[in-house]
């Protein structure tokens, strides 16, 4: 697979060298995870079914068994990934926040690590 290079900081596409930047392989499925788990249910204006209900059912979550549920169910949709290997959440809940940590294999045979940080 391929995809344009998405910076890790702000989600703006890597130029370098004034071009444009690919990933592929693993780190393209990475970028998927990513990209996926930080679209929120609504967000796109133009299929506004699609993204994570965080506001609506999982950002002040007590039960974490609850979200990593959901999230992994949300992971095993997306093309690519294999297996999930690790997947540990932290929860602030007075900032209504959550960060997770996933490992996971790839149909590429490559393991990526994946920190996910979504706060409302």
């Amino acid at each position: 697979m391929y995809d344009l290079a998405l910076d890790n900081l702000n989600n703006d596409l890597s130029i370098v060298g004034g071009g444009f930047v690919s990933v592929v392989s693993a780190q393209e499925v990475a970028q998927r995870v990513r990209t996926h788990l930080q679209r929120w249910f609504g967000e796109w204006f133009l299929n506004i079914t699609l993204g994570v209900p965080y506001a609506e059912k999982l950002l002040g979550q007590k039960d974490k068994t609850l979200i990593e549920l959901y999230l992994r169910k949300e992971i095993a949709t997306i093309d690519g990934v294999e297996k999930i290997k690790t997947f540990n959440i932290v929860q602030d809940y007075a900032a209504r926040a959550i960060t997770a940590y996933i490992e996971l294999t790839t149909t590429y045979g490559e393991d990526v690590a994946i920190p996910i940080e979504v706060t409302q």
